[in-house]
């Protein structure tokens, strides 16, 4: 089978299991978009060439956990998200990203597709889905909480293990 048809018989799959008809997905684009509720949207961003898709969504108020004014606490909270992406231990093979003009954080996560499509598969593709989209909502309650600058005599930074 092609890559489209196998997009679309996973995006199936993961209809099936949260009931959703999800037999006829528009794949033109090389994009899909999926609303997770009323507020989250996932992105499936298509790699035709890769084989590959790639998991996307954005966190809602521009980084508002990223808006202090203080440029050493901001550097800090950078230094955070930057540090959980080593070797995606902080965030379950996905990676976090901020574009600086925007001041949009997010999280992406590439996911290789299988050359066959059968029940196995789609049950792995709808498990990263779910692993992904709740990564992405661990993160969020800590980058879209509004910005708390901790007292001088307070260190600030990881400590230990990442944790979020």
């Amino acid at each position: 089978m092609d890559f489209y048809a196998n997009m679309a018989l996973l995006l199936e799959g993961l209809g099936q299991r949260i009931g959703l008809d999800l037999s006829a997905p528009d794949l033109s684009g090389d994009y899909f978009c999926l609303a997770v509720n009323n507020t989250r949207v996932l992105d499936v961003i298509l790699q035709p060439q890769r084989r590959a898709c790639v998991f996307h969504m954005a966190f809602q108020r521009p980084a508002a956990w990223l808006q202090v004014a203080d440029p050493a606490e901001r550097s800090r909270r950078l230094a955070f998200l930057l540090g959980a992406n080593v070797m995606l231990l902080g965030t379950a093979g996905a990676a976090l990203g901020y574009e600086e003009q925007t001041g949009t954080a997010s999280l992406s996560m590439s996911y290789d597709l299988p050359e066959v499509v059968d029940e196995p598969a789609m049950e792995t593709f709808t498990s990263r889905v779910e692993a992904f989209l709740e990564t992405f909502e661990r993160w969020a309650s800590r980058v879209e909480q509004e910005p708390v600058v901790q007292e001088p005599d307070v260190p600030a930074g990881m400590h230990g293990m990442l944790s979020v």
